[in-house]
C-alpha cells in the first residue's frame, strides 16, 4: 500500500510480494519503484501504472533498497539492496537479468564496485 509520507493518505496499492515489506524508495523522476521484502525479493514497479517491471531473488530477506543518485548515476539506473545477507547488491536496471555486483564487509570493495575513490577505509 502506497501512502502520502505527510498525510498518510491511502495513493494506491502495489500488489506482488509474498511477505512484509521494510523498505521502498522512488527513482528521481518518480517513474519507477523499488521494493525489498521479507519474501527474499526486491522488487521494480512501474510507479504509475503498478505493474512489477522485473523481480530480484535473493537467498535471504531483504531490508532496503535504494537507487544510486548523484554522481556515479545520474539516470538511477543502479539499484543497490541490502538486508540478511550481510551483503550490498547492486542491479544495474539496463540489464536486469545480469548477476548482480556484491559488496560484504568492506567499504573499499564498495569504492572499488562502483569506480569511486576511497578516501577512507576501516
Amino acid at each position: 500500500m502506497l501512502r502520502n509520507g505527510e498525510t498518510g493518505d491511502w495513493i494506491g496499492t502495489f500488489q506482488g510480494h509474498k511477505g512484509a515489506v521494510w523498505s521502498c524508495c522512488l527513482d528521481s523522476n518518480a517513474l519507477r519503484a523499488a521494493s525489498a521484502s521479507a519474501d527474499f525479493s526486491a522488487k521494480l514497479w512501474d510507479a504509475l501504472t503498478g505493474d512489477v517491471l522485473h523481480s530480484f531473488e535473493h537467498k535471504h530477506i531483504v531490508r532496503a533498497c535504494a537507487f544510486l543518485r548523484g554522481q556515479y548515476s545520474a539516470d538511477t539506473h543502479l539499484l543497490l539492496t541490502g538486508g540478511f545477507e550481510k551483503k550490498l547488491r547492486i542491479f544495474d536496471l539496463n540489464r536486469p537479468d545480469a548477476a548482480p555486483r556484491e559488496a560484504a564487509d568492506s567499504p573499499v570493495q564498495l569504492g572499488l564496485l562502483l569506480g569511486s575513490t576511497v578516501t577512507r577505509a576501516y
